[in-house]
């Protein structure tokens, strides 16, 4: 658990056991019930990764958008459109679309 000032920011923890993904940063969407007080990771159809948890004792992150805590959740996917239906559908979230941007590297 990292704090900032006395107060939950994030979370961290290795990758789960025989997954290849690299280390990263996983966004945990809060739920009334998932399972009576579990947590589950799972994927959207364009394959972003998200966890979903129920609180308990712990709320989750005390402290957003202030310096030194999370300000931004971004879903990074392949298929914007099927995700936005997904979104919506499961969780009601409204969705703001970005362009794409495509950034030179400097430094390779």
């Amino acid at each position: 658990m990292f704090k900032r000032n006395g107060e939950y920011v994030a979370a961290g923890s290795p990758p789960f056991p025989g997954s290849e993904d690299p280390a990263h940063w996983t966004t945990y969407i809060a739920s009334d019930d998932v399972d009576a007080g579990r947590m589950a990771v799972a994927q959207d159809p364009g394959g972003a990764t998200f966890g979903i948890w129920q609180t308990g004792a712990h709320h989750g992150a005390e402290l957003a958008n202030e310096l030194g805590s999370v300000i931004w959740n971004e879903c990074q996917t392949t298929d914007p459109e099927r995700a936005e239906e997904f979104y919506r559908g499961v969780f009601g979230y409204e969705v703001d679309m970005m362009q794409s941007v495509t950034v030179p590297c400097i430094a390779c």
